[in-house]
């Protein structure tokens, strides 16, 4: 049976002191969702046939390229694709229709996000596409999945220190803790690429950021902070960030390479290693 290598409270023992571990254990910026979380993924229960975890048994042992919805995408996914012809795509569900519009090679979809919004970025769903979704996918989203009759698995979350992860673990089993959290479903399908073995993961469009206080605001967004190139973060931003620096270290066999104009990257930089942006 499959077992996440940060699935047990004892496995974090050897990151003691990183920002990954302190972010699972106070998940208090998902608390408020966890009761809906749970009963969506009971309510998912009659779809979910096979997890997202058969596929960690193929190593593929090549590049991933993880495609998020930011405005690097629009500025930087065709150098990506030119650069890395042959490497495997991940497409986050908010990219998918403009990925479909700039014909990005798609090989898989995650729709991780447990907002119906999803549901209206996969309107053109291939399917001959494989998409992998998360325990807590809006109703609506996992009824277009099922519609477009492609190939799909499931994913469930991987926090030992979250009521609503263990709670989730213990309806599904414990092979249902397939991908961490971190804030962002780009973050979960990262840690997707990285269990089915890819050794390195290109990341575009998760610049992390807005250009006006308005998009911060967007989606009763509450709480937004002005950085030092006059654009918006949100908490889960902030949050999330802190996230994407732990990778280098939880998995140093994997090299990840950041192509979103991040926010604490230079914006003069067309690419950077993640570790090396850990400190700016």
């Amino acid at each position: 049976m499959y077992k996440h290598p940060y699935s047990t409270i004892e496995s974090y023992n050897d990151i003691d002191g990183m920002a990954i571990k302190k972010i699972a254990m106070n998940y208090s910026i998902y608390q408020a969702q966890g009761a809906g979380w749970v009963e969506q993924a009971r309510a998912n229960k009659p779809y979910v046939t096979k997890w997202v975890s058969e596929l960690y048994s193929k190593k593929n042992k090549g590049v991933a390229v993880v495609v998020a919805s930011g405005p690097s995408f629009f500025s930087r996914i065709l150098d990506v694709v030119k650069e890395y012809p042959n490497a495997t795509y991940f497409v986050v569900d908010r990219s998918c229709d403009a990925a479909l519009h700039y014909k990005i090679p798609m090989h898989y979809v995650v729709c991780q996000d447990s907002g119906k919004v999803v549901s209206e970025y996969i309107h053109h769903l291939p399917k001959n596409i494989t998409t992998i979704l998360g325990i807590f996918s809006h109703e609506d989203t996992v009824r277009k999945v099922v519609e477009t009759e492609c190939e799909y698995y499931w994913s469930g979350p991987c926090n030992p220190f979250s009521p609503t992860a263990i709670a989730i673990n213990d309806m599904y089993g414990s092979e249902s803790a397939t991908a961490m959290e971190g804030c962002l479903v780009t973050f979960s399908t990262v840690d997707i690429a990285v269990q089915m073995g890819f050794s390195k993961v290109i990341i575009v469009g998760n610049d992390m950021k807005y250009s006006t206080l308005s998009e911060a605001f967007a989606g009763g967004k509450d709480i937004a902070t002005e950085l030092n190139d006059n654009t918006y973060s949100i908490e889960t931003f902030n949050v999330a960030t802190q996230s994407f620096k732990s990778l280098p270290n939880m998995y140093p066999n994997v090299e990840f390479i950041d192509y979103s104009g991040h926010r604490i990257a230079d914006g003069s930089i067309s690419k950077t290693r993640l570790d090396n942006w850990i400190q700016r």
